[in-house]
């Protein structure tokens, strides 16, 4: 995830302002907006920054005191600052943090009636008996049963699969398909994360250099010797969006209810401002994130952002 709050950052260019560093370090998301940005934790939303005075930490921990983010990194990363590293009560402190932040995920989860493992089990009793994962297995990885077909729901990301195979190992699909849900990167290991998150991104790049090869739209002419495109104006922007509004990660996008507007729009955004493709699907799915919260959260009413610069202000 830092990774991919890091590359939001890739255009930042308010360095004489605030750093790159200090915000990612604070867990905010950039917005391609101005100095703009937000987390998506707690959607705290943020511009108009005061140079040489803010702290994006202190702003973050100020204005949203129970955000998981602010809770489980910051506070956790202040307490191993403030001890010894190999002190057993340190070590007690930062398990005391870990299952706190346990708490607030159980407490956030979307299907709160499916928190326990035995209400999710339960919910199984008319899975269809085929050749399919087992039960114990969804049931483990988070998913409760819809009842229709093979559908299954996480009960925390309200994330929805389908159409499993015999082989499929759901602990594994979950993350491949839903990388942001909390609750099952709590289950998996980073390098197993990653793994998995690599095999993705590996697929993708071959469902891609297929979609170029069939309809030709991106020939070596249009890339640049540093891999960037070469995108002299708005038909050549169009065409190129046009053809990533119809790879498989924008048809996922669009059965997990994000508007085909949102979508375009980052698309659009992501090679005007970068002249390149989303490193990962994941990217592409942040980037949607993003915009939509702002669209949500902001909703026409300014007040909705938090400017930093009045805040200071107003404290003073």
């Amino acid at each position: 995830m830092k990774e991919v709050r890091c590359r939001t950052f890739s255009h930042w260019s308010h360095q004489k302002v605030l750093s790159r560093t200090q915000m990612i370090s604070a867990g905010f998301f950039y917005c391609n907006f101005g100095d703009r940005v937000i987390c998506l934790y707690c959607n705290l939303i943020c511009q108009q920054w005061t140079p040489h005075t803010d702290d994006p930490e202190e702003v973050h921990q100020t204005l949203s005191s129970l955000c998981p983010y602010v809770l489980f990194i910051l506070k956790t990363r202040q307490i191993s600052t403030a001890s010894i590293i190999n002190d057993s009560s340190n070590n007690r402190t930062l398990k005391s943090n870990r299952l706190r932040f346990n708490e607030i995920v159980q407490a956030s989860a979307f299907h709160r009636a499916y928190v326990e493992i035995s209400k999710r089990q339960s919910s199984f009793n008319s899975w269809p008996q085929e050749d399919l994962p087992s039960v114990d297995d969804l049931v483990r990885a988070g998913f409760f049963y819809t009842g229709s077909k093979t559908i299954v729901i996480c009960f925390y990301c309200n994330g929805s699969l389908q159409n499993w195979g015999s082989k499929d190992n759901p602990l594994i699909e979950h993350v491949r398909w839903f990388p942001l849900c909390p609750y099952v990167k709590q289950l998996c290991d980073d390098e197993l994360y990653r793994k998995i998150q690599e095999s993705k991104r590996i697929h993708q790049e071959r469902v891609e250099i297929n979609q170029i090869e069939r309809n030709g739209n991106f020939s070596n002419d249009h890339r640049m010797k540093n891999s960037q495109l070469m995108i002299p104006d708005e038909n050549t922007l169009s065409r190129f969006v046009a053809a990533r509004l119809d790879l498989p990660i924008s048809q996922s996008l669009l059965n997990r209810n994000f508007k085909l507007s949102v979508i375009k729009r980052c698309w659009e955004d992501q090679l005007r401002l970068k002249q390149n493709d989303f490193a990962t699907d994941c990217d592409l799915l942040i980037a949607c994130i993003i915009l939509q919260k702002q669209i949500d959260h902001i909703n026409g009413r300014q007040e909705n952002i938090i400017c930093t610069e009045y805040q200071d202000e107003n404290d003073s």
